[in-house]
């Protein structure tokens, strides 16, 4: 019985390891993981005229009404 013990212990061990390595790479993920999701920009007369800044006025408006 103690040599099941010792076996039930070490593997319970290794799962803890396991676990533990899991998570902590998963925590450094989130960490690093910054998306951009809108960044404001200012139009700029000569650059953001046009059909194009338009279309991204009206994109980030609806994605603001979220």
């Amino acid at each position: 019985m103690s040599e099941h013990r010792k076996e039930l212990k070490h593997e319970y061990q290794k799962e803890i390891k396991f676990i533990r390595k899991k998570y902590q790479n998963e925590l450094a993920e989130l960490k690093c993981y910054n998306p951009v999701i809108d960044r404001v920009r200012p139009l700029i007369e000569e650059v953001g005229s046009g059909s194009k800044a338009e279309d991204i006025m009206s994109s980030n408006q609806v994605a603001l009404q979220y």
